[in-house]
């Protein structure tokens, strides 16, 4: 709770000085593009922000690529937290952003998990068939597979790691 609680003030922090200081942030509200899996994240936010008397917060909420896509065609906002990094590196690319106000608050890891009592033991390596010991009930034969939609960091990230670990490109 306490790194949630220290990320929540650097937010507010770089809020503050995003919009040009508390002045500026009471006056019109700040637009904040965040991907949609933020969400419940930049609502805290959002109360905390207006709660510390830096103003009002306007989340747009959306896939980092489109939202990405907007800004490249020039949609208004003030603040951008893509899930994605991929997409910022766009962005810069298009000279839509200020470089220099790129910051990394965040990063997620792929994780495998397996109940307490589960005597799975394995060894990450190329050609591990990772699907096929992990099994779908639902799919006779075939592996889990991460969400559709591949643009979602964590299922590009997932595809990514079974390619390596297959050998596969």
């Amino acid at each position: 709770m306490r790194r949630l609680t220290a990320r929540i003030a650097a937010v507010l922090a770089l809020l503050t000085l995003a919009v040009g200081g508390p002045a500026r942030a009471q006056e019109e509200p700040v637009t904040l593009f965040a991907a949609a899996s933020t969400t419940e994240a930049v609502n805290e936010i959002a109360e905390a922000f207006a709660a510390s008397g830096g103003g009002s917060l306007r989340p747009v909420f959306a896939s980092s690529s489109t939202l990405a896509r907007q800004i490249a065609q020039g949609a208004p906002a003030d603040l951008y937290l893509a899930a994605n990094v991929t997409w910022m590196d766009h962005l810069e690319e298009q000279a839509a952003i200020v470089a220099e106000s790129r910051v990394r608050l965040l990063r997620n890891r792929l994780v495998l998990v397996a109940p307490a009592n589960s005597d799975l033991q394995l060894r990450l390596a190329p050609g591990l068939d990772l699907a096929g010991l992990l099994g779908d009930s639902r799919r006779p034969g075939r592996g889990r597979r991460p969400a559709p939609g591949g643009s979602r960091p964590a299922s590009t990230r997932a595809r990514r790691w079974r390619r390596s670990a297959s050998g596969t490109r």
